[in-house]
């Protein structure tokens, strides 16, 4: 993208070399006179290029949605900051039965004063577990949920759960062995949060290469960590303070 917006507008100054291109070297009477005209090109680019570089800043600078390539570039007017995750890690036969809570801890925090409340605060965790599957790739859970509002510089946490069968099944009473953080405003993302074993952001300068490299070395699981809105009756789990989800019959 930024590639081809610097083409276009080095084409708009007249400097990709359309105005020498009608001189070829048998139109050009002696060296002396090829020589002046390649002068004249690299004084004509270099005049232009701090116009082109202060151009793509201003574009940089501009606020735009998550669809761009890469959108933890550009702001946004508040910005959701992990305090804490927090894994069921009980190993009780019983407990094992039930299902397993992750609990997310955070705070939309803004320096704007006059902004009270966050609206569209997404969240999406990814949660990954070695040694479940034979052909020694980690398994991968994801989920996602957006909460309608946050209010701002307020601890509030997001609650995800894990079924009892499941974890039966692949052993999940323990601390995850990858857990990632996707955060999202607006529609605007910000960088992947890695989590390590205390549930606190690494504060990985890389996070996105490597959770890139995570999910090509991993089988994802997208349909079986729940929301407080997604779980069924039968799960038996009471959430008394939670932040209002926007449901997929919202979206």
């Amino acid at each position: 993208m930024e590639g081809l917006v610097k083409k276009i507008l080095l084409s708009v100054l007249g400097i990709n070399g359309f105005l020498f291109s009608k001189y070829s070297e048998a139109e050009v009477s002696s060296d002396s006179e090829q020589a002046a005209i390649q002068e004249m090109n690299q004084a004509l680019q270099s005049a232009a290029t701090p116009i082109v570089d202060k151009v793509m800043d201003e574009l940089r600078g501009a606020n735009v949605r998550a669809d761009s390539k890469e959108p933890e570039k550009f702001q946004s007017p508040a910005k959701l900051e992990l305090v804490k995750v927090e894994f069921d890690t009980s190993r009780l036969l019983e407990a094992m039965g039930k299902w397993g809570r992750i609990k997310v801890t955070l705070s939309a925090n803004t320096r704007d004063k006059a902004i009270n409340w966050v609206d569209n605060c997404h969240i999406k965790i990814y949660l990954g577990y070695n040694g479940c599957r034979s052909d020694g790739k980690m398994l991968l859970f994801k989920a996602e949920c957006t909460c309608i509002t946050l209010p701002t510089n307020v601890e509030q946490s997001i609650i995800f759960f894990t079924p009892g069968d499941v974890r039966k099944r692949y052993n999940l009473s323990r601390v995850p062995d990858y857990c990632a953080l996707r955060f999202a405003i607006d529609g605007v993302s910000q960088l992947i949060v890695i989590v390590n074993k205390n549930g606190k952001d690494t504060h990985r300068s890389d996070s996105n290469k490597q959770h890139e490299t995570v999910k090509k070395r991993s089988q994802i699981d997208d349909r079986t960590i729940r929301n407080v809105d997604q779980l069924p009756v039968y799960a038996d789990i009471r959430i008394d303070v939670h932040p209002t989800l926007r449901t997929e019959i919202d979206a």
